[in-house]
């Protein structure tokens, strides 16, 4: 079932460009996913009641317009296929007119928050979403490229405020750390159009991670490899395409 709501683009999401940020972009999605479920009485309370919860495993971002300050646009959501313990969601932003500016697919894993193990999902969720299932083949995301080298890197403490309701860094952080190491003229002279995100295990407050990325120039376009590690274990692994302005 789609489920859709309208948000505008304020001053605090935007970049130096006066555009929406990607990470405030994943923002509405998650947003925009957890009215869904409250709607659907399969919200926080349920979470909570029942020890479970939906866990991020893989993004995939593509954008083709970037929304700027004060535009009004539309956010819509689509549960598409449940398979034992792991579901695709998918994602898009459009303007006011219909014209599609960002489009995103997304895989969660049912997990059980005792155990932080998978588990299958239960009735609850597949009544209150309403899923008709999709092709799960059409809904695949690739596997992202091992980085080769380290170019630049910067350590982050994991801070309260990366924390989210699962009692773990939230996933938008792991991209904040990502970007936070790209060299400054990419952010000028290009744009991001594609993200791919691949989150392996989760850190906690008070931890400390490398954020580490490999910087390939390609025509009109940097391709970056990014990884966020703890103590040499691999927490997520990242791509991001940027084309020219």
């Amino acid at each position: 079932m789609k489920f859709e709501r309208n948000y505008f683009v304020h001053y605090y999401d935007i970049d130096l460009k006066k555009r929406l940020m990607i990470t405030a972009l994943l923002r509405y999605f998650e947003d925009l996913a957890i009215l869904q479920s409250e709607d659907a009485k399969i919200g926080l309370e349920y979470y909570k009641k029942n020890s479970v919860a939906w866990v991020l495993y893989k993004w995939k971002v593509d954008i083709k317009k970037y929304p700027s300050f004060r535009d009004e646009i539309k956010v819509i959501t689509e549960p598409r296929a449940f398979v034992r313990f792991y579901a695709y969601r998918t994602f898009e932003i459009r303007a006011m007119n219909e014209e599609l500016l960002a489009s995103a697919t997304s895989l969660w894993f049912f997990v059980d928050t005792n155990t932080r193990k998978p588990v299958k999902i239960s009735e609850d969720m597949i009544k209150g979403y309403r899923v008709q299932n999709s092709d799960v083949k059409s809904l695949e995301i690739e596997e992202l490229k091992p980085m080769l080298r380290t170019d630049f890197e910067k350590y982050f403490n994991v801070r309260l405020s990366d924390i989210d309701t699962n009692n773990h860094v939230n996933n938008i952080s792991y991209i904040d750390w990502a970007l936070e190491v790209i060299p400054s003229y990419v952010f000028e002279e290009y744009s991001l159009k594609h993200l791919k995100v691949v989150y392996k295990k989760e850190t906690n407050y008070g931890s400390r991670v490398k954020s580490a990325v490999e910087v390939n120039k390609e025509c009109n376009k940097v391709i970056c490899l990014h990884k966020i590690v703890e103590d040499e274990n691999e927490l997520c692994i990242i791509e991001t395409i940027w084309e020219k302005e």
